[in-house]
């Protein structure tokens, strides 16, 4: 017999025993991830002082103590506390419009990336061509209304851990802002680059977002909202009118907005979950948790069997895309481990966090998966 055929009699051999000892390799239809139940949905009652979903009554202690404490302990605090004292004397810049993709940000002739000369003139650093409008403004808008809703994270926080009042007033003024915005603007996507564009009557309509240009950036952005608005609840810092102009101008109209896309085997869906679990609890709506973990299709419960390989990579096979969507699944977990959830029992969502050592080269690098290159478990982890 030829040596390859002997190796593959071989291996063949060594499959079917293994087969027998061990059992047949895990699959997405005869495997642990569909035996898991999903426990039961239930929001706590809100009690006055207590966040229901940003952090647990515990953990606001541990986190004050080692403030007080200072040294070692505090270094990690002091930097998010450090960010939110510096708010306090910047003026809130709140752009008119929405936000739309980096991608419009080149020239159009050289395709090179533009230079911002001011908010409304942007230079082709090779032809010196300079555009202003749409879309060419409205990426700056972009990067505005992230910051603003980074610094209202940051102001919450400050507040949730100094009970300093002057932390959340800042926070309200952002998201009372934003209330007043949220509504008048236009649905807006990636994929149109006229502004006059009726995006709903176009193929585009249902990634797209109002705030930003498209539901994915929305659904990111509601989880920096919806825990700021939960610390800040009984602040002081928000009347009965605000809190409702609050829920029902900005988280309930954010909501519907990233609702209308149903993504299915998407990073994006995964996203849009996390959105649906923060958002619905600090608004006591348990439909959008329900939604979030039991849609058929889209919610957290189908994900876990239909977008996860047996090994625990998430399906787009890059390492880029698997930390992406953990860093939403990590969200999720995180709140419904506060609501009294556990997903973290979850067999491919273990898988997901531990895979990456399967792989972990001597260096701490991992190996080229798609489009992600010199990865390392460290930097991915962090982020």
């Amino acid at each position: 017999m030829r040596p390859i055929m002997i190796l593959l009699a071989a291996t063949v051999a060594l499959a079917t025993i293994s087969q027998l000892a061990f059992g047949a390799p895990p699959s997405t239809t005869d495997s642990k991830e569909n035996s898991w139940t999903m426990p039961e949905i239930k929001l706590p009652e809100r009690v006055k002082g207590q966040p229901v979903v940003a952090a647990t009554q515990d953990e606001l202690k541990r986190l004050r103590e080692a403030y007080a404490r200072g040294g070692a302990e505090r270094a990690a605090i002091n930097a998010r506390i450090g960010r939110a004292e510096k708010l306090l004397d910047k003026p809130l810049v709140v752009p008119p419009h929405s936000g739309q993709h980096n991608q419009w940000y080149q020239c159009e002739k050289c395709q090179e990336s533009l230079q911002t000369v001011d908010a409304t003139h942007h230079k082709c650093p090779k032809c010196e061509a300079v555009y202003s409008g749409f879309p060419y403004d409205n990426v700056l808008y972009s990067r505005q209304h992230s910051q603003n809703f980074y610094r209202m994270d940051d102001a919450a926080w400050g507040y949730a851990i100094t009970g300093r009042r002057e932390f959340a007033d800042y926070a309200a003024k952002i998201m009372l802002a934003y209330a007043d915005l949220y509504e008048t603007l236009p649905w807006t996507s990636a994929h149109v680059r006229d502004r006059d564009t009726d995006v709903s009557k176009t193929r585009a309509f249902n990634p797209a977002g109002r705030l930003e240009n498209q539901t994915l950036n929305e659904a990111m952005l509601m989880c920096y909202l919806a825990p700021a608005y939960d610390f800040i609840y009984d602040s002081g810092a928000l009347s009965d009118d605000d809190r409702r102009k609050v829920e029902d101008h900005l988280i309930k109209p954010m909501l519907e907005t990233i609702a209308k896309h149903r993504a299915g085997k998407s990073n994006w869906q995964t996203w849009h979950n996390a959105a649906f679990i923060y958002g619905g609890a600090v608004i006591g709506n348990g439909d959008w948790l329900r939604r979030a973990l039991a849609d058929e299709g889209n919610g957290f419960a189908s994900q876990m069997v239909t977008s996860v390989s047996p090994e625990g990579i998430w399906y787009e096979n890059s390492w880029g895309y698997h930390y992406y969507t953990l860093r939403a699944l990590t969200h999720m977990a995180e709140a419904s481990r506060r609501l009294g959830i556990d997903l973290y029992s979850h067999p491919a969502l273990k898988k997901m966090y531990l895979v990456p050592f399967d792989y972990l080269m001597s260096d701490g690098s991992l190996p080229r998966f798609g489009d992600s290159v010199q990865t390392t478990l460290s930097a991915d982890y962090a982020n």
